[in-house]
């Protein structure tokens, strides 16, 4: 039987090592991902794929209900929060 020390990890301890965010919040940590990623595709050459999906505009009408929420509507209602104009 070895004597493996078993060490527990607590989310206000773990520090640098495993890269956890202890003064930024979730969300906060998210949005500044989904903005970067927002500025990524802006920068990106007109035939990626990924420049293709995010410019198409789709054909038809919506489900019932309430509507879900778009990454680009989310993404712009960040930038309006934090001020910035003409991304």
């Amino acid at each position: 039987m070895s004597t493996i020390a078993k060490k527990k990890l607590h989310n206000n301890g773990c520090g640098s090592s495993f890269g956890c965010l202890d003064d930024i919040t979730i969300v906060k940590w998210i949005k500044g991902q989904r903005i970067r990623w927002l500025g990524h595709l802006e920068r990106m050459e007109e035939d990626r794929m990924h420049k293709k999906i995010f410019t198409q505009k789709l054909e038809g009408t919506r489900r019932r209900g309430r509507p879900r929420k778009r990454w680009n509507e989310e993404a712009e209602r960040d930038l309006q929060v934090l001020g910035v104009r003409r991304w």
